[in-house]
């Protein structure tokens, strides 16, 4: 599997646009499929690309995160 290296990704939490942690790359059906963590929040989210280019690539949140008490 070929990684891609991309300058920014938006957390799909904070909305965070920038260069964000990759923590783990496999591959799932035709998908490669990275794992990513938002360096502001922390949040854990997964990209989806498809390397021929015919699927669009997409955004996945990952995880449960607890709601703060205001």
């Amino acid at each position: 599997m070929k990684v891609v290296i991309i300058s920014s990704i938006k957390c799909p939490y904070c909305g965070f646009e920038g260069e964000s942690k990759l923590l783990k790359t496999w591959k799932y059906s035709w998908w490669d499929v990275y794992l990513y963590e938002c360096p502001k929040c922390g949040g854990r989210f997964r990209w989806q690309v498809d390397p021929a280019g015919v699927k669009k690539s997409y955004v996945i949140r990952v995880g449960v995160r607890g709601r703060k008490n205001a």
